[in-house]
């Protein structure tokens, strides 16, 4: 797929329409996108966010680091709900919050 620069991306079904930088969407590697990168994950115990934080660890060695925002919520401190969400399959993740 080729992209030029004001190449408009259409969601099927809803009204959004984003404009991508050729960069981003030529690049089609999300290994290289994130090398020596560092990404902050809000929210990262809801299930987007697990899922985010798992597929980042698991396909992007080269990421420098991850900050994650994450609060205490049932007894638990936010290290303890990261640690209990990212044992879990991604296919079982669920919501924490």
């Amino acid at each position: 797929m080729t992209v030029s620069e004001s190449d408009e991306i259409f969601v099927k079904g809803l009204n959004i329409v984003s404009t991508w930088s050729k960069s981003v969407v030529a690049m089609g590697r999300i290994q290289e996108f994130f090398a020596s990168k560092t990404v902050l994950v809000t929210r990262a115990t809801g299930f987007l966010g697990g899922v985010l934080i798992e597929r980042l660890l698991s396909s992007c060695p080269d990421l420098e680091e991850i900050f994650v925002v994450a609060r205490p919520r049932k007894g638990q401190s936010p290290i303890q709900r990261l640690q209990f969400l990212l044992s879990l399959p991604v296919s079982s993740i669920q919501y924490v919050i």
